[in-house]
Formats: C-alpha cells, structure tokens, sequence
C-alpha cells in the first residue's frame, strides 16, 4: 500500500510539472521571434499587419507593385503603398530586409504614376536593410519614428525626396545606401536626404526635433535635382561622413546650388568625397540661420555650431569659383571648417558670404583636435562596434592583432565621457543619444558614431 501511494504522489507531481512545462512552453511560443517568408504583395501586406516586436520580415527577390496605397490620417491624410505602424523594442527590433542583399526586392508604385509615398513608417525600432524603392511621390518617409536603421537601400524615380525624417523622428541611422534620380516631377523639391520639416510646418503640423541622425557609406547621385542632404532647422546633431557625392543633374537654381543645406546645429559633415562634375553647384555646403516670419515665434536652434573637415571636393573648372562652405542666409556662427582639400589646389573664395568661417578645429569637435588632419588619424582600421544602437555593453570588434591602447567616448559637444582599454564597455549609464567612439592605438586613431538607446 505505501508502494501504491509513492507511485500516486510521483504520478501526480509528473502530470503537475507536464501541465507546467506545456503552459510555459505555450507562452514562450507566443512572444518567440517569428519569420515572414514573403514572395508576393498580398505577403508583405499580411506580415507588416501581424509583425510583432522581433520579429522578421524577409522578402524574395523580385518585384512588388500593391494596387492600393493605405490612407492615414495624421497630421494631413497620407497615401503608401507600404507601411509600418508597429512599434518594436529596444532589444526586439522588428526588421524587413530583402532575402538576397546582392539582388534586393524592389518595392515600388505604379510605373509613371508618382500618386504616394513608396515606405511609410510611423513606428520605433525598426531595421530596413536590403531593399529597393521607386516610382512614388516621395520614397521612404519616417514621421515620429524613432530609432529606425535605413542600410543598403536604394532609392531613384522619385517625384520629390528620396528620403524624408520627420515629425520628430530621432536617432535615425542612415548607411550604406544609394540615392539617385530624384525630383523626377518636382525638381525644385528633389532632395536626397530631407531631416525635419520647415518652420511654416511647426506649430501645426510637425514636430521639428529630428535629431541624432547618421548618415554615413552612402552614394548620392547623379541626378538628384536638389541639394543631397537637407539640414532643417532645430534639427540637432546631424553626423554626415564617408559618403560620396555627384553633383551631375541638379537644378542649380538658386535654391539649389549646393550638394548640403544646413540650418540646424551641431552638423558635422566630414571624410566625404564631393565631386562638381561642372554642374550647378555653387558652394558645397550651404549654412543658413532660418529667420522666423511675421506671424512664426522666434527660432532658437538654426545656423551655428557647423564642423566641415577632412573632405575631398573635386571642383573641376569651377575650382577657383567655388567655395566648400559659404552663408547664405541670416548670420550663421560658430561656423568651423579646417583640412579640407580642394581638387584643383585653389584658395578657397572668399566673400561676404564666408567671411566669418572659422579656419581651425573647435574644442567642441566631434572628435578631440590633436587626432584630426594628421597623419595619426585613420579611417582604414576596421573598428567594428555591436550592437549599434546599444543599451548596456558596447563591444569592439576590431581585429585582435590591432592592440587598442585607449578607448574614449565623447559626446557631440566634444566632452570626455568615458576612458578605458577595454573591449567591452558599459554605456548603460550614458543618456539616451549619439557618441563618438574613438580607439587609439601605437600608430593610428580612428572613430566611430554609436546610439545609446
């Protein structure tokens, strides 16, 4: 009879730990990390409906043209043919890529019709990687989308801007992709890269602050008819570096004369290759303090605190006319350009456009001056950083043979946050935003940009 009763109380505690296991087992299925396999419209449709927080996307080589566009309603109705409005987390990313990165998807509208955007995003913690975007009004558009990565995504026949961060969209990080032919229909609105809205927008309509973004590896052009990047103001804390541009195809009005408008704060555009190729440009960045019309309230955060250092302009016939960096609209300051080499070797022109630049690295430089146009400054080292964005531990990835002697974060105010010799760094203390990451070793220092989420 004890025997009977052992083998009851085993047999129960058994089925209790089964129920357990199966109930845990259920709840762990429902929150795990689910892959859409998409080959057709009607797919992608149904997955960005139903994608949760980590969840995957992956979409077939091919082309994809929806019938209808989504109408929704914000500030102003809009039309997509895509979109996204789940929210995804910091440690759970919601990501769409196209399955093959050398033969990516095409996600387009109607050849010719030029009737909504192609990508409309309204959600946080989003990666888009891999993709290839045409024939919309504007290309990819972010409003109130925070934390979004944009990688290897090639946008062209687009009516106005390729690619538009607004309405308070922040900590956007833009690499590697490819922008060109744009302002098919309105060329005077064919921007590569637009970060904010204008100032007639604020009050009603779009929250300006769209800052902490990072644009970096991408190649614009040709043909993109106004400027590539377009700086708006009270955006703050634009880093553009390593991109390539081409001037060939654009406007070359008075509008648009210049591969970079800036009239937000703390802009740093560095290690950029810049190439005239004898069409309108007339400077190559533009720096201009917005000034609030009659009926606006006064703006705060337009025209200072820009860095332009360590690019390549390629002016062709132009080289003796052209300037790298000129004013051209209110009285920008704290205007710092320094190491840039000009292709034919000319001075740089100056009139009363520039004649408040300041020649010489500023204290408050993206990174420390003493590692900035030397020779002990390298681009080449392959500092490799995950994950990016970060919440706790940073790790360095750089090649094990390259011995790091120091390593230091800075904010985008030029001030030492961190020093340390380790690999891996705990960053949970430093606020949500962008740092510099800089590691030194025996011969050379480098850089690199971070999100701290």
């Amino acid at each position: 009879m004890p025997h009977k009763n052992i083998h009851t109380s085993l047999l129960n505690t058994f089925s209790s730990t089964l129920v357990f296991l199966v109930v845990f087992l259920s709840s762990i299925k429902g929150i795990a990390q689910k892959q859409f396999k998409c080959s057709t419209t009607a797919e992608i449709k149904i997955a960005m409906e139903n994608v949760n927080p980590g969840d995957e996307i992956i979409i077939a080589s091919g082309t994809y043209t929806p019938n209808e566009k989504y109408n929704i309603f914000r500030h102003i109705t809009i039309a997509s043919r895509f979109y996204a409005e789940t929210d995804g987390t910091v440690d759970k990313p919601i990501i769409i890529r196209g399955e093959d990165p050398n033969n990516p998807p095409l996600l387009q509208g109607p050849t010719d019709v030029y009737d909504g955007y192609v990508f409309y995003v309204t959600a946080d913690h989003w990666i888009i990687k891999d993709l290839k975007m045409k024939s919309g009004s504007k290309g990819l558009i972010l409003d109130n989308a925070n934390n979004v990565t944009i990688e290897n995504v090639e946008v062209f026949d687009i009516a106005s801007e390729a690619i538009h961060l607004r309405d308070g969209s922040s900590n956007t990080i833009i690499k590697n992709c490819y922008i060109h032919h744009v302002g098919i229909k309105n060329p005077g609105n064919g921007e590569g890269i637009y970060i904010g809205s204008d100032a007639k927008e604020h009050k009603d309509n779009f929250d300006p602050y769209c800052n902490n973004t990072t644009i970096s590896d991408c190649t614009f052009g040709p043909n993109i008819s106004a400027e590539a990047i377009d700086v708006k103001e009270e955006v703050d804390g634009v880093k553009i570096y390593n991109n390539e541009f081409d001037a060939t195809g654009i406007v070359g009005d008075s509008r648009n004369d210049s591969f970079i408008d800036v009239k937000g704060i703390n802009t740093y555009v560095y290690n950029n290759k810049f190439s005239v190729n004898n069409a309108g440009i007339n400077a190559g960045v533009d720096i201009i303090q917005k000034k609030p019309k009659r009926d606006q309230e006064l703006i705060i955060q337009t025209g200072y605190r820009t860095a332009i250092f360590d690019n390549t302009f390629n002016l062709g016939s132009e080289g003796t006319s052209t300037p790298i960096a000129r004013f051209k609209g209110g009285d920008p300051y704290d205007i710092h350009m320094w190491n840039n080499k000009r292709i034919p070797n000319t001075p740089e022109p100056i009139s009363y456009f520039s004649d408040d630049i300041t020649y010489s690295c500023p204290t408050w430089s993206i990174v420390p001056c003493g590692t900035l146009g030397t020779s002990n400054f390298d681009t080449d080292i392959a500092l490799n950083i995950y994950p990016n964005p970060v919440r706790d531990i940073l790790h360095i990835g750089t090649d094990q043979s390259i011995p790091i002697q120091e390593v230091s974060i800075i904010n985008l105010h030029g001030q030492l946050l961190q020093t340390t010799k380790a690999r891996n760094i705990n960053v949970s203390t430093l606020a949500t935003g962008v740092y510099i990451l800089i590691a030194k070793t025996h011969t050379s220092n480098t850089s690199t940009i971070f999100t701290k989420n």
